[in-house]
């Protein structure tokens, strides 16, 4: 049990406080978002691009490759690169919500705040997993209360909210989860050539790919690009391609309310018929019922 529960029960609050209802809900610092759910919720397929991941309230649970990992208030997570899992909130009531917030990673910044860092102080580089857990600081809980109390002005939302966001992120660069962020973001690391790949998927998944090609741009083996593939996302190539293409589309139809046509279309799916029988086999229900997947 954390010793920062106090504070992270009064941090819940705060965001209870600004958020009105279930779902995401952006801040006025960009790439911070806050999330809420009034119950627990069936695992479903969940796409998560690279983020800091911080529950305050309530618990989640993930699922990676076959093992289950942990959301709650005495950890946070990192997810390096844009990786599908599977997760459900297993602690979640109307009277006590699960509650939790995210930071998005962005290569520049990380790349900017590592060169400030003086190397000896960096956590050696790993490339064993890209979802990553460490035990919550009190130093991240203060950045937090920083963060949250720049909400009210917008100024002090660009200034000292973006140095509170910034702040997180180097001490989640200083803590053990660093070694993976500086491979999933050091120019040299073979992860990050995979990082890459992966990202520029991500970017326009409606691009059509084939392996020939991808193993063009990371320049690599058929062979090594399949293992260093599988060894990330316990995905083939092409089955993250596909990956990437449906959760795109159940985004466009939730957050812009795309018809399944549409949608399908915009991340390149020329047969409707494809797209929705693909959809249902990974989401357990056709796009016409997206809705309810929440």
């Amino acid at each position: 049990m954390s010793n920062y529960m106090p504070q992270t029960a009064r941090l819940a609050q705060k965001i209870l406080d600004i958020v009105p209802g279930e779902g995401m809900h952006l801040t006025p610092i960009p790439g911070v978002g806050l999330y809420r759910a009034d119950s627990k919720t069936q695992c479903v397929p969940t796409l998560y691009e690279p983020c800091l991941v911080i529950v305050l309230q309530g618990a989640k649970r993930g699922y990676f490759n076959g093992k289950p990992f942990d959301y709650n208030p005495s950890t946070f997570l990192t997810f390096t690169l844009p990786i599908p899992v599977e997760s459900e909130i297993v602690e979640a009531s109307p009277d006590r919500p699960f509650v939790g917030m995210g930071v998005k990673l962005e290569p520049a910044e990380i790349s900017d705040i590592l060169l400030q860092i003086d190397e000896d102080s960096l956590p050696p580089m790993n490339e064993d997993s890209v979802i990553s857990a460490s035990p919550l600081t009190g130093q991240m809980l203060d950045a937090l209360d920083r963060l949250f109390a720049s909400f009210d002005s917008p100024s002090d939302a660009r200034v000292l909210g973006n140095m509170a966001r910034r702040e997180l992120i180097y001490r989640t660069i200083l803590s053990p989860q660093g070694g993976t962020l500086r491979a999933g973001f050091n120019r040299h690391s073979h992860f990050r050539q995979i990082g890459d790949l992966m990202r520029d998927i991500l970017q326009d998944p409606a691009r059509p790919l084939t392996t020939e090609e991808m193993c063009q741009q990371v320049g690599m083996s058929k062979s090594s690009l399949h293992e260093s593939f599988k060894s990330v996302t316990a995905m083939s190539p092409l089955q993250y391609v596909k990956s990437i293409r449906l959760h795109q589309a159940r985004a466009h139809m939730l957050n812009d309310g795309l018809p399944a046509s549409t949608a399908g279309f915009q991340v390149g799916y020329a047969s409707p018929s494809q797209f929705s029988r693909e959809f249902k086999r990974m989401f357990g229900v056709p796009p016409s019922r997206v809705a309810e997947l929440g």
